[in-house]
């Protein structure tokens, strides 16, 4: 059993997603990783070869785009308040816009790899 509490949250600094608390890390539980942005702004098109993406929307509206080089085909999409969208490794992604103030849960699933993250060339 894992119990985090808000005082084992730490803030750490991504490139592509700027300032976000990190709830459960891959030291805690190598099967899910669990973050919070606060307040995050469009970001860097990015992809991840071998993690999948799940955003959650807390709260605010975010618009994103994403390229699937599977299926050679661009989608525009939108989530508001408790909904999500899955972002399979390999799916090219980028938050386009999204409102001032916000809220975005992020599970990474196995887990978080700083060192897979590699730069759009397709968005």
């Amino acid at each position: 059993m894992i119990l985090k509490k808000t005082t084992d949250e730490y803030l750490v600094h991504t490139t592509t997603c700027g300032d976000v608390t990190e709830v459960l890390t891959a030291a805690d539980y190598r099967g899910v990783n669990i973050e919070i942005c606060f307040d995050i702004r469009p970001n860097e098109a990015h992809y991840h070869k071998n993690f999948d993406e799940i955003y959650f929307s807390m709260d605010g509206r975010f618009d994103l785009r994403l390229y699937d080089p599977v299926a050679d085909a661009f989608t525009d999409a939108s989530i508001g308040p408790n909904e999500m969208v899955l972002i399979p490794h390999g799916v090219h992604h980028v938050i386009v816009r999204s409102d001032a103030r916000n809220r975005l849960l992020v599970l990474n699933i196995p887990y978080f790899d700083a060192g897979d993250e590699f730069p759009s060339d397709k968005l």
